[in-house]
């Protein structure tokens, strides 16, 4: 905020008008620096006027692809912190969306900070010891803020946002630490276009993070009585037809989905056989818990995702050069491949998972023989190929 007499009659505008009124609010919201207007739809306002109404602010957005659940989320963010003076803001989301996040805190004004490693966490407090006109937002990826627990929860966060909620769940390293940080924080937003993914107990795992006087017997709870008392207090819940129905008009276009079946090329084929051959050649000769086991293995699960995966990896595994060490114990290793549970391998961590897979590559890739070698090498030569070609 500036210091002119336009800027101060702004800011009294804001608090004495804008502040109780949920539509102006968002208006005022639009950056000057931005060219991206924030147009708001009836269900944004809506929910904003609860979270004006409500307090401490603990919801779930939970509304359908498209809806502007970051707008909603960064729009209450800002409200609370003009109407509160709130000031320490933790995004917590997959590391493929920090920067979309970046851009859209940018958006209403606010000052983001994205942390990259755990150098950067212990250096959230030199950031926050520096006076701004703005809240701070920490954006970290959600993987790497598990992994540093004590320090995060060591800042009195005024409120915390969970993008990509329907990833935290019960006995998982996620699920723990957003339970235990939800316990130590006042206002907590968790956002998913996809809340409920089947298992109601991991449901209501992330209700109850919001309001733990919820009792724990969730067989209970799983009523549609329970769940209809939580809409419009707990859970925000819209969809595309909805919001065309509250606008009155055609906002969202009907969506059609047409299966097509693709058959995959000669040399795809010869790909694949050549690559199952060459693994069973490897695993034959390798015992269960070594390098070169983990190395296949890896090559196997890569190869399954993509072909350009596979051809990564080939060539990591062929171009490392790190010195071997004696005694090579790969347990943590494989621990932290294969110990992560289905939600945690979520395809939005594709870049943390790739971080993972690189750093054993570089490894575990020196204890391959000449001959292993070769027929990795042999391999790589296939896929010529079927790089020069768009693959199926």
């Amino acid at each position: 905020m500036g210091d002119t007499l336009q800027d101060r009659i702004i800011n009294y505008l804001i608090k004495k008008i804008f502040l109780h009124n949920p539509l102006l609010f968002f208006y005022a919201l639009n950056n000057k620096a931005s060219k991206n207007e924030i147009k708001p739809f009836l269900h944004q306002i809506h929910l904003l006027y609860n979270a004006m109404l409500l307090r401490p602010v603990r919801f779930l957005i939970a509304d359908e692809i498209g809806l502007g659940k970051t707008i909603e989320a960064l729009s209450i963010a800002r409200y609370l912190e003009l109407k509160e003076n709130i000031k320490k803001i933790l995004v917590l989301t997959p590391k493929i969306l920090r920067e979309q996040w970046e851009a859209e805190i940018k958006r209403i004004g606010g000052i983001p900070r994205i942390i990259e490693d755990g150098n950067g966490i212990d250096k959230i407090k030199n950031i926050f010891q520096f006076k701004y006109d703005s809240a701070i937002y920490i954006i970290v990826s959600i993987d790497l803020a598990k992994r540093y627990v004590d320090k995060i929860l060591q800042y009195d966060w005024d409120l915390v946002i969970v993008d990509e909620a329907h990833n935290i769940t019960k006995n998982t390293q996620r699920g723990f630490f957003i339970k235990k940080l939800s316990m130590n924080v006042k206002n907590i937003l968790i956002l998913s276009a996809t809340p409920h993914r089947g298992d109601y107990k991991d449901y209501l795992y992330r209700l109850k993070m919001l309001d733990p006087t919820l009792i724990d017997d969730f067989d209970r709870l799983n009523t549609q009585q329970f769940y209809r008392r939580t809409h419009d207090i707990l859970v925000f819940r819209r969809t595309k037809k909805l919001v065309n129905a509250l606008e009155n008009k055609r906002v969202f276009r009907d969506c059609q989905f047409n299966a097509v079946v693709v058959d995959i090329s000669e040399e795809e084929k010869r790909f694949f056989n050549l690559l199952e051959n060459t693994l069973k050649s490897i695993l034959k000769t390798s015992k269960k818990d070594s390098p070169i086991a983990l190395l296949a293995v890896i090559l196997g699960k890569r190869a399954s995702s993509s072909y350009k995966a596979a051809i990564e990896t080939l060539n990591r595994i062929i171009k490392a050069n790190i010195p071997k060490i004696d005694d090579i114990d790969v347990s943590n290793d494989i621990k932290n491949l294969f110990s992560l549970s289905f939600e945690e391998m979520d395809f939005e961590d594709y870049r943390e998972i790739s971080d993972i897979i690189n750093d054993i590559v570089d490894k575990y890739s020196s204890y391959l023989n000449k001959e292993q070698r070769k027929l990795f090498e042999n391999l790589l030569k296939t896929t010529s190929n079927i790089i020069a070609k768009k693959d199926s």
